[in-house]
């Protein structure tokens, strides 16, 4: 049976299945169902990037997964971490964060490392592989074990010649999950 009720209360606010809805300092996403903080990563791909073990390090138009540039990076040779790392930002302890970026590689491995706020040594430090020469969204959540005002994201690769391009990238720390 169908039965028409009238509704009296008034429509606050429409918020579209496929996309984001902004509020003052964060995003609820009604695709995923979870309440997200302010954007913790100011530097845009165009902006200059601290990198370290690398042949280039620039903003590039010969790959873009959106508009028309890309933080680009190439490993030289050498040993240790080679990447290139955001500004600082300031993390609260054992708050969960969300980083969501596209990455396109002629390798197949990303590492992310984000360093703890205090310092101390990394919240999350990870190789994973991802198909190459193409591109291919990652989500990763971390949980911030020692907050402070020295945290920051690393995207690198160790293997020397490695070309990799990241777009859209962001960080957000989690506050609640809305939907079920």
């Amino acid at each position: 049976d169908i039965s028409i009720k009238e509704v009296t209360c008034d429509l606050v606010a429409y918020y579209p299945l496929d996309a984001d809805s902004s509020r003052g300092n964060g995003t609820d996403d009604v695709t995923t169902g979870e309440t997200l903080g302010s954007e913790e990563i100011t530097k845009s791909v165009t902006d200059s990037w601290t990198g370290n073990g690398l042949t280039v390090n620039e903003a590039s138009t010969e790959q873009a997964f959106s508009g028309t540039q890309s933080l680009k990076f190439v490993t030289g040779s050498g040993g240790g971490h080679k990447g290139v790392i955001s500004n600082s930002f300031t993390s609260v302890l054992n708050a969960l964060y969300k980083i969501d970026f596209y990455v396109y590689t002629t390798d197949g491995d990303i590492e992310i490392l984000v360093y703890q706020g205090d310092g101390s040594g990394t919240s999350l430090n990870i190789s994973i592989s991802v198909a190459s020469n193409q591109w291919v969204n990652v989500v990763k959540y971390y949980n911030e074990e020692a907050g402070g005002a020295s945290s920051s994201l690393k995207f690198g690769n160790n293997t020397t010649g490695v070309t990799t391009y990241i777009d859209n990238i962001f960080i957000k720390q989690k506050i609640q999950n809305f939907g079920a």
